[in-house]
């Protein structure tokens, strides 16, 4: 109530990921870009759901969360992070 942003950091180390290129059914009609990348991690992995902005560390190097590609209503197996650069 006091109009001050918190932050927490929470990290989680050692969940096992995978990183590839966005599919081109993924870039139509989006912000998804060609030079995105996609971090997949099963969702039984990470014990929070990742928001926008968030930051994910592979293999040493950081990108920012700008959506994750599941579809609202689906159980969610795995998150599908399209992430930037950092």
């Amino acid at each position: 109530n006091t109009g001050e942003n918190v932050t927490t950091q929470v990290t989680h180390s050692n969940i096992p990921a995978q990183i590839s290129k966005p599919k081109i059914t993924d870039l139509s009609g989006t912000l998804i870009t060609i030079n995105d990348i996609v971090v997949n991690i099963a969702s039984s992995d990470l014990p929070i759901m990742p928001k926008n902005g968030d930051l994910v560390t592979v293999d040493d190097n950081t990108f920012t969360i700008m959506g994750n590609l599941y579809t609202k209503g689906q159980q969610i197996i795995k998150h599908s992070l399209v992430c930037k650069s950092s």
